[in-house]
């Protein structure tokens, strides 16, 4: 259920409706979250597009939550390992456009 609404999510966003798309990304993170848990790749991926489905929206204070959140999991994974999250690219990518630009929506 959490990769269909993902997608579904996803669709939305990219046609421009951001408050629906946020409404099931965040059910398809709390999903995997609770079956998988915080430092699953589904979970942290789903949390990434999330973060941008509120910037989209102009929710910007929650899309920063979002990727710290996904920060601190990545880099405590990297100390843990040695090397770096392949989710890192996506993440590194979200977190810039966030900085540079309000409008933020192809980080996809």
């Amino acid at each position: 259920i959490a990769v269909s609404l993902h997608e579904l999510g996803m669709c939305l966003l990219q046609q421009g409706a951001h408050e629906e798309s946020i409404v099931l990304l965040r059910r398809a993170r709390d999903i995997e979250t609770r079956a998988f848990g915080a430092d699953d790749e589904s979970t942290l991926f789903t949390r990434l597009s999330l973060a941008n489905s509120l910037a989209c929206g102009g929710k910007l204070e929650e899309a920063n939550q979002e990727l710290a959140a996904v920060s601190s999991v990545l880099a405590r994974q990297y100390r843990n390992t040695g090397s770096p999250h392949p989710l890192l690219v996506r993440h590194d990518a979200i977190e810039q456009q966030l900085r540079d630009t309000s409008s933020f929506g192809e980080a996809l």
